[in-house]
């Protein structure tokens, strides 16, 4: 029988580590004002439901990235381990997995367990002002901020001239039951999230947005995109089906902080 370190156990110390783990998220890492591709960054989640942060450089990302996808099941062993460190991470583990030429990695096409195929860790909009008034504030976050709500007052998408370059700006409102906060979506991060929720008509957008950061603008919180952002719209996932609840019926209040 094969056995496998839960993600929450893993540490720094050399062992001989083998995870068994779902790929939730993927995004690139560029440098030189995105001239230079360094690799991909990976979330991993397991049985558990404990997500980390991983990292794939760029050679051996050349030889993996024909069979790693999003949502699929991975048995991974022989990678590094490092402290997690930096402003706006995308998860609250301590640690981040680096793997290396030597990595080895199998996709597991009927994997046994039933591992989760997301993990948040959801901040209220009111939170969210409370950490500015209330809390003592680093100008920038050790973590990135997974926020849940009703999408509004939804802007054409514009270019923006700024000082080195022009960029793309796609902006709305995100509104829980009580609060609202502006959102801007920047450059690639768009995709084709203004087609699908034109697409939906009539029908309410109610959108997770994970991994962005927030600032303070004029006495309001204003929600951002980061390079590793995701969005996700109308998600079969609790926090919708709470928001959704909740927003159209204020008697309910959602689970999540």
């Amino acid at each position: 029988m094969d056995v496998f370190n839960s993600l929450h156990t893993v540490d720094n110390l050399p062992t001989p580590w083998r995870i068994r783990v779902r790929v939730t998220r993927m995004w690139p890492s560029f440098r030189d004002a995105g001239a230079n591709f360094m690799g991909i960054n990976l979330i991993l989640l397991d049985d558990d439901d404990y997500h980390v942060h991983a990292f794939v450089n760029r050679e051996v990302w050349q030889v993996w990235n024909h069979f790693i996808e999003e949502g699929s099941v991975y048995d991974i062993s022989r990678f590094l381990t490092v402290d997690a460190a930096g402003k706006l991470r995308p998860v609250s583990s301590p640690n981040i997995f680096f793997f290396t030429n030597v990595t080895v990695c199998q996709q597991i096409v009927n994997p046994p367990i039933n591992i989760p195929m997301h993990k948040f860790e959801f901040k209220t909009i009111e939170s969210l002002y409370s950490a500015f008034f209330f809390d003592e504030q680093d100008e920038v976050p050790i973590f990135s901020t997974d926020v849940v709500g009703v999408v509004s007052n939804i802007q054409p998408v514009r270019n923006i001239a700024m000082r080195y370059r022009e960029k793309i700006l796609f902006r709305f409102d995100l509104e829980d039951t009580w609060h609202s906060v502006k959102v801007n979506l920047w450059d690639s991060i768009i995709g084709d999230v203004p087609q699908r929720l034109q697409s939906l008509g009539n029908e309410p957008a109610i959108i997770i947005i994970a991994s962005c950061k927030y600032v303070l603008s004029r006495g309001n919180i204003v929600l951002s995109s980061i390079a590793s952002t995701k969005i996700y719209i109308n998600l079969a996932h609790d926090a919708v089906n709470d928001m959704r609840a909740s927003f159209f019926n204020e008697d309910e209040v959602p689970p999540i902080g």
